[in-house]
């Protein structure tokens, strides 16, 4: 859609709306608080960073700009969208580059959309500003594409319609308005499903963070399901269901499998004998141990002693025990699991050539 619009400067314009505390308060028609712009964003002096009283939709018309958001900058170019909620402090950065940088802005108050009906499905149009900052933010949907030329053509159907101010062009307004947010909400439908699926992978996380602390300090003693679901405060069916979906494996595999870690540990780096080792492992039964040690490690601790234990040289002074590295998701002190304990192609848990523990008093026993 071809419209004539002008193009203002956008520091004039803006500069003065931001408060002292750092917020922007656009200057609304109380009566319908929606508005259009098309701001040259060249400058040669930044404006201080605000946060919108308001939602935003900013449009790159034409050239490209460095975009601050709180501490993160990214560059925008033409076709580039970009979703400001009104809680995120944000500005377009100055810049010496002489050639034109516009954008299309489009303000709004949530009740242009939202009538504050319990129940209104009005206020889904909103959830492309209800994503966590954290997370996505800013929203920039890249272009130019097929979907950002439409959102600019109905941006100018609504420059269009304002200076009208009927019920009728109102209403064409904010149909046009929840258009757009409806090709926006398309385009981010990704977004929200990964964050759902990142929120609850989080909330698992921290929910067994606890038993993963309990199993590092308490392994070589008695530790049941029922003692684990206690700890998460979960039903024991609940627990161990959860406990499955983390780590990919049960919670009694799991504790075998720690121990068994520890074992190699202790059969490497002490003179301790295979039935000490059983013991200070959690396993009452040296029978049953080298059972445990032979299904997973492939062989029996002795073999595993005889066989790492003399590969130590003098340039070599200590050893790994890659499955006893701690490895932890982002924003989570919870170990991934399933790399955490996955044997080695030798069918042991670590070797000598691995990630390593240091142990001067064994290499010394070796050497003697």
């Amino acid at each position: 859609m071809a419209t004539k619009f002008s193009w203002e400067s956008a520091v004039p314009f803006i500069q003065p709306q931001i408060t002292n505390r750092g917020v922007h308060v656009w200057p609304f028609n109380p009566d319908f608080p929606l508005d259009v712009r098309f701001l040259l964003l060249n400058r040669k002096q930044d404006v201080p960073m605000h946060r919108p009283d308001h939602l935003e939709l900013i449009y790159i018309e034409s050239g490209e700009v460095v975009y601050q958001y709180q501490e993160r900058q990214l560059l925008l170019k033409k076709g580039d969208i970009v979703i400001v909620g009104n809680n995120a402090y944000h500005r377009c950065r100055k810049t010496s580059d002489s050639r034109p940088q516009r954008s299309a802005v489009i303000s709004f108050l949530p009740k242009v959309i939202d009538a504050g009906h319990e129940g209104d499905d009005d206020t889904k149009y909103l959830l492309p500003f209800a994503l966590k900052a954290s997370l996505v933010f800013p929203h920039v949907l890249r272009g130019p594409s097929e979907i950002s030329t439409q959102i600019f053509d109905l941006i100018q159907r609504i420059h269009a319609a304002l200076p009208m101010a009927s019920e009728w062009s109102h209403l064409a307004i904010k149909t046009y308005l929840k258009m757009i947010l409806v090709l926006l909400g398309n385009c981010m439908q990704n977004d929200w499903e990964n964050q759902e699926a990142h929120l609850a992978a989080q909330y698992s996380a921290r929910r067994l963070r606890p038993v993963f602390e309990r199993v590092e300090r308490d392994f070589a003693g008695p530790l049941t399901v029922a003692d684990a679901a206690s700890i998460t405060g979960l039903s024991r069916w609940h627990f161990m269901r959860l406990f499955k979906q983390v780590t990919g494996q049960s919670f009694v595999e799991y504790l075998r499998r720690f121990r068994i870690s520890k074992a190699q540990e202790f059969l490497l780096s002490t003179d301790k004998s295979i039935s000490d080792v059983s013991q200070q492992t959690g396993f009452c039964d040296q029978s049953y141990f080298g059972t445990v040690f032979r299904s997973l490690a492939k062989m029996t601790p002795l073999t595993y002693r005889r066989r790492f234990g003399t590969d130590l040289q003098p340039s070599a002074v200590s050893l790994c025990l890659t499955q006893h590295s701690t490895t932890f998701p982002p924003s989570f002190s919870v170990p991934d699991i399933r790399a955490l304990h996955a044997p080695s192609p030798q069918g042991v848990y670590a070797t000598p050539h691995e990630n390593r523990v240091t142990s001067q008093a064994h290499l010394k026993r070796r050497q003697n």
